[in-house]
């Protein structure tokens, strides 16, 4: 199915379908767990998110070079990833068609996390055809919409030279589209277009990646501005792009250890509580024993005691009786 006939399919289905549900708690993208509980197939969801685990062999050396000589900290922090940088995978040449799949990937996951979008947009994919659009595949109503217009534009305005325009052009025709941000612009322009030199300032992680990696401390309650992220990316230019997937690569790396790292205190004062117990088990059952030790030995003393003081008493009596 070529871009023409789903962007029809999209329109058609879309008009007519009832009026979208205004109930803002209805309209709320579906949670992780009922969108990833319908996902089975994990090979299907490495196949959209290109999981691979080489290392950085797929980075050209002059590339790797330009990275040494500018920022040597940031290269060596490169070394510390085993994913090929997906900026140099194979892949086929850019077409409109693909254009349009790459955005709409976009638009699905814009403000999700990777997972649930990329669980998402496998049940969208899987919807063509047949299937009604697109609620069912746990896109929200304003989603659907942006993705409707998107239909429209790459139906009816888009340019022939659309393909071989430069950045700020392609920028200017996408986001006159509703729906399509910077931000958007920027990761199309990345994975899908393959420009090597894109800075994406609106992305909230590689803004704060930035800010830690060269040590910059923004303003409290304030995060690196647009201005600045360009001045401090200086060093890595016209290579932006790649440092940018090595910096989300980082990031999450980090987040991963952390995550370990939580775990690890986490089972570490498990066992500690758990040997706590123990050892006032053991202390409650000795003083039990002890007790329980104690109180037989009394009462055989008792006991003792008072067969004494009995033949006592009889052998008083007896003697008086016979005097």
């Amino acid at each position: 199915m070529n871009t023409i006939q789903l962007s029809k399919k999209m329109i058609n289905e879309q008009s007519s379908k009832p009026k979208p549900i205004t109930d803002r708690r209805k309209r709320k993208e579906m949670t992780s767990a009922e969108v990833i509980s319908d996902v089975k197939q994990e090979k299907v969801l490495e196949e959209v998110v290109s999981i691979s685990s080489t290392s950085t062999s797929l980075v050209p050396k002059e590339i790797m070079k330009h990275f040494k000589k500018g920022d040597p900290k940031f290269y060596e922090a490169m070394q510390t990833i085993e994913r090929p940088c997906a900026m140099f995978e194979e892949s086929s040449p850019p077409t409109i068609d693909g254009a349009f799949q790459s955005l709409c990937r976009a638009i699905i996951y814009q403000q999700l996390a990777g997972s649930v979008a990329g669980a998402i947009y496998i049940r969208f994919l899987g919807l063509f055809p047949p299937g009604p659009f697109p609620s069912t595949a746990g896109v929200s109503t304003r989603k659907a919409e942006y993705l409707r217009g998107t239909a429209e534009y790459f139906q009816s305005s888009i340019p022939e030279n659309f393909i071989s325009m430069n950045n700020d052009d392609i920028a200017r025709h996408l986001t006159s589209i509703r729906g399509i941000g910077q931000w958007t612009v920027d990761i199309f322009l990345m994975f899908y277009m393959k420009r090597l030199d894109v800075l994406p300032v609106g992305d909230l992680a590689i803004r704060k990646a930035m800010a830690s990696h060269f040590d910059v401390t923004p303003a409290k309650g304030k995060l690196l501005s647009g201005d600045e992220m360009v001045d401090l990316a200086r060093p890595w230019e016209p290579y932006r792009s790649v440092a940018c997937w090595y910096l989300w690569q980082l990031t999450d790396q980090e987040a991963a250890l952390q995550k370990a790292e939580k775990l690890k205190q986490k089972e570490k004062a498990k066992k500690k509580k758990t040997a706590k117990k123990v050892i006032v088990h053991k202390c409650f059952h000795s003083k039990k024993k002890k007790k329980k030790k104690k109180t037989k030995t009394e009462k055989r003393t008792a006991t003792k005691n008072a067969d004494n003081k009995r033949e006592t008493d009889n052998y008083k009596k007896n003697t008086e009786t016979t005097l």
